[in-house]
């Protein structure tokens, strides 16, 4: 009994081995060897592409820079910038003053001599710029207008500046001051966006009190810097604007693109210090010249830089895979600083035949199916 109980047990086992491999040869034989869908793909070889701007185009504009935590001081032949500040002073108990100082912060010296001056006509740290007063006014006198009185002066210090100021009844009921440069050369001061405000301070004789600035901007202009047609310039503070549109509606629609590199050639350049950012925003709406044109507000791309740099080189490999995907989107797209509203710098691009700004991009098609 025993030896026949064994010998099932032996045929039981080789039938289940049989199962086991019909079943493991049948699931082979639904499926391709290694390597085998590879060899009927037809697979495509990358493509490279270089490609110069199909337009170009560049603009300026005044910057409202009421929202920068630097405020900037200086001219030199090409820029000029004020600081206008504003301070919630108290005109009660004016009679037993001693003394008014205006206390300021430095951020990067500069030996810079400067006047002070009272502010004639209202203006809103969010609007203010070289030429308006606010969002929607503009100063009667581009630069803002103020009184030739000098009420203080001093040149700024290596860490902090004291001012005594005079005049204080028609300070108190003015619209804040100004700061004039006198001098040639830039100082930062830090804004009251910092917890280095500005500050004035009134010293009677048994105390002192502070007023901290309520609001603050640095307003700019330029001087003698006149742009010709053909110039592209990327700058902040007092914005330029670059705009390049490159032709890739040739791209097929089903190609995947592999990298792109938008390739810029510095040519002269004006810094106050010594990186900076510059962005790229895609265009909403097509360009028209004359008219400030809406981008996304979200930036596409952007790249530091530094004031020795030769090359620029800005990753676009999202933005022209958008573009390929959505078509009738390639209205091109601005470069500008970020912020615009940091410390002044500009970049002129060089646009001789060898060094014009251009787009190098590849890609690939997937690979087609089995026959």
């Amino acid at each position: 009994m025993k030896l026949v109980n064994s010998k099932f047990k032996i045929q039981n086992s080789k039938l289940k081995n049989l199962i086991y491999w019909v079943v493991l040869m049948t699931l082979a034989c639904n499926r391709s060897p290694v390597g085998f869908d590879e060899l009927d793909r037809n697979l495509t070889e990358p493509v490279n592409l270089e490609l110069l701007p199909k337009t170009s185009a560049c603009y300026e504009k005044y910057v409202r820079n009421g929202i920068s935590s630097n405020l900037i001081l200086g001219k030199n032949q090409e820029y000029e910038a004020r600081v206008l500040l504003m301070f919630p002073l108290a005109d009660s108990a004016l009679d037993s003053l001693v003394s008014v100082r205006l206390v300021l912060k430095t951020r990067r010296h500069k030996n810079l001599p400067f006047t002070v001056h009272i502010v004639q006509q209202a203006w809103q740290e969010n609007g203010v710029t070289w030429l308006r007063n606010d969002s929607l006014s503009y100063w009667l006198n581009p630069g803002a207008d103020y009184s030739n009185t000098i009420i203080g002066q001093g040149s700024i210090g290596t860490d902090s500046t004291i001012i005594m100021l005079s005049y204080i009844d028609s300070l108190v009921r003015g619209n804040g001051i100004i700061l004039l440069p006198q001098d040639t050369g830039f100082a930062i001061l830090y804004s009251c966006e910092t917890s280095n405000d500005p500050k004035i301070i009134y010293k009677y004789p048994k105390k002192e009190r502070t007023f901290i600035a309520s609001a603050d901007a640095s307003i700019i202009d330029t001087n003698n810097l006149r742009k010709e047609r053909n110039n592209l310039w990327i700058g902040a503070g007092y914005a330029y604007h670059t705009y390049l549109k490159f032709a890739i509606d040739t791209l097929p629609d089903t190609a995947t693109i592999t990298d792109a590199q938008l390739i810029l050639y510095p040519n002269k350049s004006f810094f106050l210090t010594d990186t900076v950012e510059i962005g790229v925003h895609r265009l909403l709406a097509p360009y028209q010249e004359g008219l400030t044109p809406k981008f996304y507000p979200n930036l596409s791309a952007k790249t530091r830089i530094t004031n020795v740099d030769t090359l620029i080189k800005i990753n676009l490999k999202d933005l022209v895979q958008f573009w390929s995907m959505h078509r009738d989107s390639n209205f091109g797209f601005v470069l500008n600083g970020q912020p615009e509203y940091s410390d002044i710098f500009r970049i002129e691009l060089k646009t001789d035949a060898g060094n014009y700004p251009r787009l190098k991009f590849g890609y690939i098609l997937p690979p087609k199916g089995k026959f």
